[in-house]
């Protein structure tokens, strides 16, 4: 069998099995980035023939690689990062490791690669003083009650762009104190709402939402669903309007969300189900102390400071 129509069939076979579009689209950007470079060096489609080192070339050029290499007016000297090889790496390893277990190949060509490193960063979150700017320039908008209830969304409860835009109304459970979210892998989770939250929303139904029969929470002026893309567009203003410096987006306000939990004495076992994270290593990431806080505990256990005290 041809890589292109093993490509195919994987796709197939992962849409079948619920996968999101967004992970699909994944999959598929890079299993057709691997076959251009397959037929771009000559290499024989054949996926038997496809080896670990056909994979090792393909990662290696990537390396080699800049952000938006190709296109017409963008021009930048920055290098693929390892986050991205190391995206190539996860998808290509999903497609072998299906292709074995259906019989397509007696073994992965992956089976004995080790997976690329990469950094561990910690998550760019905002510092308490840019999150209250941010609740207050969202209250000073055309929309402030809307707006408002989207900081608080992603700042407190740290929902997804996608589970924010896609909050019906049935999903909001205000006496109850929790919102329903559909997460990654259309799994199902329930959120606690903050005080703070809670008379927020209601807030916004009461006062500023349109009495309209939109499914809906969020809405534009025109009644119609508020999308990712607005959402955005939103947080990228405020943040200018607050003066924020560096890229503002809604998964910061989420990182954010993590790290304040953390801070404020949550646990990370809580802290998982929050996120909707399948593992506890990915919710891990969060536990870490910032630069004031690092700065507050050393005072404290100093070692010098308590000997010469």
């Amino acid at each position: 069998m041809r890589f292109d129509r093993l490509l195919a069939q994987f796709i197939t076979a992962r849409r079948a099995c619920g996968v999101s579009p967004k992970t699909l689209e994944w999959y598929s950007s890079w299993g057709s980035r691997f076959l251009a470079f397959l037929e771009q060096r000559g290499h024989d489609l054949t996926i038997s023939t496809i080896t670990a080192r056909s994979v090792w070339e393909f990662l290696a050029e990537l390396r080699d690689r800049h952000t938006w290499e190709g296109h017409p007016t963008i021009i930048t000297r920055r290098p693929l990062s390892s986050f991205t090889v190391n995206c190539a790496y996860r998808a290509l390893h999903a497609l072998f490791k299906w292709a074995e277990q259906e019989g397509f190949v007696d073994q992965s060509p992956m089976s004995t690669m080790k997976t690329p490193q990469v950094p561990r960063l910690q998550p760019p979150a905002f510092s308490r003083g840019e999150l209250r700017r941010l609740v207050e320039e969202a209250g000073k908008t055309t929309h402030p009650l809307r707006d408002q209830v989207i900081v608080f969304l992603l700042g407190d409860c740290g929902l997804r762009l996608g589970e924010l835009a896609g909050l019906r109304m049935e999903d909001i459970h205000l006496d109850e104190g929790y919102v329903k979210v559909m997460g990654k892998g259309a799994k199902e989770r329930s959120i606690p709402l903050g005080d703070a939250t809670r008379q927020t929303i209601a807030a916004y139904l009461a006062e500023e939402r349109t009495k309209t029969s939109a499914e809906k929470m969020l809405e534009t002026d025109e009644g119609t669903p508020l999308s990712k893309g607005g959402i955005r567009t939103l947080i990228r203003r405020l943040g200018k309007r607050a003066g924020l410096k560096g890229r503002v987006y809604p998964h910061k306000l989420r990182h954010t969300a993590a790290r304040e939990f953390l801070r404020n004495g949550g646990d990370v076992f809580s802290l998982q189900e929050i996120l909707g994270h399948e593992t506890l290593e990915m919710t891990r990431r969060y536990v870490y102390l910032d630069l004031d806080d690092l700065k507050t505990n050393f005072a404290l256990a100093s070692p010098m400071d308590n000997l010469v005290k």
